[in-house]
């Protein structure tokens, strides 16, 4: 009995504190959880090698990789000491998959308890060949373009592609000078591939990187490109008070029409003919139909003779607004509107083409037709 004493002992005491040690495969903290999803996108069958990637670097996290690549096989015997903490690393590495997965493809390997056999079972089902995969990440490559999305974005997506295609595609062992070359070409290529997929308006940028000797890596065009598109948003918003300029030049008609009724509304008691449009008398008393009595003089002398060939009330000889630009402004509205041709506008300008400043017409307001009768007599 003291023998069986001493062999259970000797038996269970190497384990009992490596178990405890939380860099023991077999270590459970307390606060696992094994409803926890490891990854944030689930496998849904297309996604399968970025699904894998990502799962099995969770995995690693947890000390648990043994159990999914089959080191940590099952102890045979159920009193093995390692029984039952297997038993548990083993359900908890099996609960992180199956929460990790569609549901449709976690109801398929439900009935699976072995986290290895179902690491396995996605593998062959979802892990295509080389081949026909690797076709697949070259025609995505090639017919990837960035057309209206930023550049951040164009090359996150063309990168994705990349790092999956080097995972298919891995540069074979050689010396280090023989690797650094394979690795320039590689840098090369992603180069060429990235700046065959910006949009037209980075042809500027795109030529002044490839003259550059030696060649740029990859790192230092999507730094190139990032600072032009920043340099570009600035710009616009410097821009930004021209286009005021615009809506306050847009709203300056309204202004002057209004300005116009508001000093013709304190008229509005005053009659007005209808045949010469004169305020201060009527058709029936107008002399333009009656004729002008003999001896008649204006108050104003020539002006009478203004008010004459003055355009009648409400009826301005220009109705077009006449609009006051300074030289500043002007050159604002030509480099928003047009960037390519400010010099030339600016020539115009100076040959006169600027609108000179001029004041609304005030014909309508000239002569003893204003503020009293409009004739003597």
């Amino acid at each position: 009995m003291e023998s069986d004493s001493s062999d259970s002992d000797s038996s269970s005491s190497p384990f009992s504190p490596s178990l405890d040690n939380p860099s023991h495969p077999y270590f459970l903290h307390h606060g696992e959880n094994p409803g926890v999803m490891l990854v944030t996108d689930r496998l849904n069958g297309d996604n399968y090698h970025s699904w894998s990637q990502s799962m099995s670097k969770a995995i690693s996290v947890k000390n648990k990789t043994g159990f999914i690549t089959g080191i940590h096989k099952k102890p045979k015997s159920d009193i093995d000491p390692l029984y039952l903490p297997w038993i548990r690393c083993n359900d908890m590495v099996v609960s992180w998959i199956l929460n990790s997965v569609a549901k449709n493809i976690g109801s398929s390997i439900l009935y699976i308890d072995n986290a290895s056999d179902m690491w396995k079972d996605l593998q062959d089902r979802f892990s295509q060949g080389n081949r026909p995969r690797i076709f697949q990440l070259r025609k995505a490559i090639s017919f990837l373009k960035q057309d209206h999305k930023s550049v951040s974005d164009y090359y996150t997506e063309l990168k994705s592609f990349w790092d999956e295609l080097a995972n298919y595609r891995r540069l074979p062992q050689c010396s280090v000078e023989t690797l650094r070359f394979f690795e320039e070409i590689q840098q090369e290529e992603y180069v060429m591939q990235f700046l065959m997929g910006l949009s037209d308006s980075f042809n500027s940028i795109r030529s002044q990187i490839l003259l550059i000797d030696p060649f740029p890596s990859m790192n230092k065009v999507i730094s190139l490109v990032l600072q032009e598109e920043k340099q570009r948003e600035i710009s616009l918003e410097t821009s930004v008070p021209s286009l005021e300029l615009v809506a306050a030049l847009t709203a300056r008609p309204a202004k002057i029409g209004t300005n116009v009724a508001k000093q013709t509304n304190f008229r509005k008691d005053k009659p007005v003919c209808s045949h010469c449009g004169y305020i201060g008398h009527t058709s029936e008393k107008c002399y333009r139909i009656h004729g002008f009595p003999p001896g008649f003089k204006s108050k104003k002398g020539n002006n009478a003779s203004a008010n004459q060939s003055s355009s009648p009330m409400g009826k301005s000889s220009d109705d077009t607004p006449k609009f006051s630009l300074s030289q500043d402004q002007y050159q604002q509205l030509l480099a928003m509107l047009k960037p390519q041709s400010i010099s030339s506008s600016v020539n115009q300008v100076s040959s006169g083409i600027l609108p000179t400043p001029q004041p609304p017409s005030t014909d309508h307001f000239a002569g003893p037709a204003y503020m009293e009768n409009d004739w003597d007599g």
